[in-house]
């Protein structure tokens, strides 16, 4: 397996038959013939984070706040069904940096297409990026402003996804309330749920895209996403 240098690259590559499954598309200008679009559903979401270094612009709501302001800002990107935007993106703190993965063509691709939408004359934002290890240290000490970052369900249904988003946050946080869960109706949105959280939901990461029709992509046990040791090839007829 190899790591594509960006979103394109995949679709070219795949396009051009480089290789056999095409991410997040069919191809940059057309689909390959004898190609099968498949979509298995959710794998992750896409958040944006405010830090300890946010200040008052980092509090619970802020980020899904200017998430809903991006609309559909993001919406080449591969991320699911966006809603209209709501509001206004517009990051109110200081100059600040905005985080992410720099091995994730994906998060680069979504921080570099996110920080222009929030910045504002002495209010700048700027992606940058930072090794896992570091971007690691730094949220948990909370040294950022602002991140860009995916968040796997911690299981089914709206306590599920609570529990993964409240994590991203403050893991004490999420433990107590894993204890004591609220009380949620069973299809609320994730976007619903991080208006008291410091985490904002961008988007969906989907396992979704196209192969060629002897590649079958298996999906995961719990329902969404994907199983990559059970992907296989069929074997050619004889």
């Amino acid at each position: 397996m190899e790591t594509a240098e960006d979103l394109k690259a995949s679709l070219r590559a795949f396009e051009t038959g480089r290789d056999d499954i095409g991410w997040l598309g069919a191809g940059l200008f057309g689909e390959r013939q004898g190609s099968v679009r498949f979509d298995l559903g959710r794998a992750a979401w896409v958040v944006l984070e405010t830090g300890g270094e946010a200040g008052s612009s980092g509090a619970p709501g802020e980020a899904q706040r200017l998430a809903d302001g991006l609309g559909t800002t993001l919406a080449d990107l591969g991320l699911g069904p966006l809603p209209r935007g709501t509001g206004e993106a517009a990051w109110q703190g200081a100059p600040a940096e905005l985080l992410f993965d720099e091995a994730s063509a994906h998060l680069a691709t979504v921080a570099r297409a996110v920080a222009p939408v929030l910045s504002r004359p002495g209010h700048e934002v700027t992606a940058t990026p930072l090794p896992r290890a570091e971007l690691s240290r730094r949220r948990a000490r909370g040294a950022y402003s602002l991140a860009v970052d995916v968040v796997r369900p911690l299981g089914p249904g709206a306590t599920g996804a609570l529990l993964a988003l409240a994590t991203a946050e403050d893991p004490a946080r999420a433990r107590d309330l894993a204890r004591h869960p609220p009380k949620l109706v069973a299809d609320t949105s994730p976007r619903t749920l991080t208006r008291t959280l410091r985490v904002g939901v961008l988007g969906e990461l989907r396992v979704s895209g196209a192969a060629m029709g002897d590649v079958v992509i298996a999906r995961a046990a719990g329902g969404e996403g994907w199983d990559l040791g059970g992907t296989y090839r069929k074997p050619a007829r004889r």
